[in-house]
């Protein structure tokens, strides 16, 4: 295993990247206040909203999450015999190249993207919404580059950029929403972006430079090309997950935007809420498990359970009272200044929807890289694919009747797939079955909790205090029923812990 050779440094770069995770989430609620208060669920925040799609949708495939789970793989097996640096700088170059033409397709044909995109808008908030594209689209190498640098990092064990990629860009927003406030000048949220991703490459690629983990020295054209079909051999059978997610978010955009002004920024704060749960858990174990050695059936079969059981007791409670309490977490966290109850009712609304199966996205998308890692990415697409259809199905199906609401249970329709899929497919079908079985009685006691808490408590603060508490108790005792020996070695870490302060 290259970057980190025992239990220890998997653990320790699992921290480093929550602790990178948890950091850029709560610069993103801070990002999400603000925004909020400033700009509310309008105009701008939906012009805002939809140029971020704009500019990066197109580039999906380059950044996506099927990228590191072929690259860190790849970057770990040259690493073996010396070849890493000069053959990833080799693939970084020409997934910059590739980018390049992208880029300016997107600055030229802006206005047909943003027609198709976001068709429901307005005229005025379609011109807006252009406006924001012709500059987020200058960040696209900068996304990509800082992607490919962050796939090297993990791989040798290291996390500076996952740690600052979203404080930066969170920052960065919140700086552009600020001078925009001081000069009127709407466009410097999106120069703002732009800068903060460019930066975050630039800073990557020099690291990695200076540490000689990047060089182009001895490389010719001949190894690029070697290195270039590589690639696409081991990815090409994933090639259509991003597309296939390209398609979803394009569909979503174009039904959410007709629903209403306001909808589609609404689904993005409802998203921001939620994706904690994504980025803070289940983005940092996937990675380390891609950058483990792939084990038996066995041993493959004890990781799953010992990841299942305190992901499943963490992540179903907290789904449960994020879907109960949607509406009072919006009120607290986002109502004040121009975000008012239209767009705390849009936005409760999604929140709610993606909730319900905001569990099963968790585990799912950790159990997902572990078929990568064990070099499955076949069934893993095979996965996907069918999660994303299941997604859209249901968009087509229910926005138009159900609005936002609709579009947040196309989410949760994916998490399910996503889960049932690769437990499935990992062999521990029955397991899952029988973990949820036994969850039957514990969420049924969850959801009594927070309706008999809303039906008696006045306040939305007093209900999230008091619903906190209550969930945070029975979250423990889960994690007792269902986790033992998680509970066991988290215990015993402490008790290490304390032991060593105390001499």
């Amino acid at each position: 295993m290259n970057g980190f050779a025992d239990r220890r440094g998997a653990i320790r770069l699992a921290g480093r990247l929550m602790l990178g995770a948890f950091a850029g989430k709560v610069l993103g609620f801070a990002r999400e206040i603000e925004m909020a208060r400033l700009l509310g669920a309008g105009l701008v925040a939906d012009a805002f909203r939809a140029s971020l799609t704009a500019a990066i949708l197109p580039i999906a495939p380059l950044v996506g999450d099927i990228v590191p789970s072929v690259m860190i793989p790849m970057h770990r097996q040259w690493s073996a015999d010396g070849s890493a640096p000069r053959r990833f700088a080799l693939l970084t170059l020409a997934f910059g190249l590739l980018t390049l033409p992208i880029a300016i397709a997107a600055f030229i044909f802006a206005d047909q993207w943003v027609a198709i995109l976001v068709s429901g808008f307005t005229p005025e908030a379609k011109a807006l919404t252009v406006r924001f594209v012709k500059v987020m689209v200058l960040s696209m190498p900068g996304v990509v580059l800082a992607s490919c640098f962050n796939s090297a990092e993990i791989s040798i064990g290291r996390s500076r950029i996952a740690m600052i990629r979203a404080s930066m860009q969170n920052l960065s927003v919140m700086a552009g929403i600020g001078l925009m406030v001081l000069t009127g000048n709407v466009m410097l949220i999106a120069w703002a972006f732009t800068v903060s991703m460019t930066a975050t490459a630039v800073y990557g690629g020099v690291m990695l430079v200076r540490e000689r983990e990047l060089t182009l020295g001895g490389a010719s054209l001949r190894e690029a090309g070697a290195v270039v079909a590589a690639f696409i051999h081991r990815i090409k059978s994933l090639l259509i997950t991003p597309f296939a997610d390209q398609g979803n978010i394009l569909l979503e955009r174009t039904l959410v935007s007709h629903v209403g002004v306001g909808s589609v920024a609404s689904m993005e704060y409802a998203r921001t809420l939620t994706d904690t749960a994504l980025f803070l858990v289940s983005q940092p174990i996937g990675f380390v498990m891609l950058a483990q050695t792939t084990g038996d059936r066995e041993t493959t079969g004890h990781r799953v359970e010992l990841l299942l059981r305190p992901l499943l007791a963490l992540s179903l409670p907290a789904a449960l009272f994020m879907m109960i309490f949607a509406t009072d977490i919006v009120t607290v966290v986002l109502r004040r200044g121009a975000f008012q109850e239209h767009a705390v009712t849009l936005t409760s609304a999604a929140l709610g929807g993606i909730s319900a199966g905001l569990w099963a996205a968790v585990i799912g998308s950790v159990f997902i890289r572990m078929l990568n890692a064990a070099h499955r990415n076949r069934m893993a697409a095979v996965i996907l694919l069918v999660g994303a259809a299941g997604q859209a199905l249901v968009n087509v199906l229910a926005v138009r009747d159900l609005g936002v609401l609709g579009a947040g249970l196309g989410d949760s329709t994916r998490g399910l797939v996503m889960l049932i899929g690769a437990a499935w497919a990992l062999h521990s079908g029955r397991l899952l079955l029988r973990l949820l079985m036994l969850m039957v009685i514990p969420a049924v006691l969850f959801v009594a909790m927070g309706e008999g808490i809303r039906a008696v408590v006045v306040s939305p603060f007093t209900r999230l205090i008091l619903g906190g508490g209550s969930f945070g108790v029975g979250i423990l005792l889960c994690l007792l029923m269902l986790a033992p020996e998680f509970c066991r070695m988290v215990m015993q870490r402490l008790r290490v812990r304390r032991l060593r302060a105390q001499t």
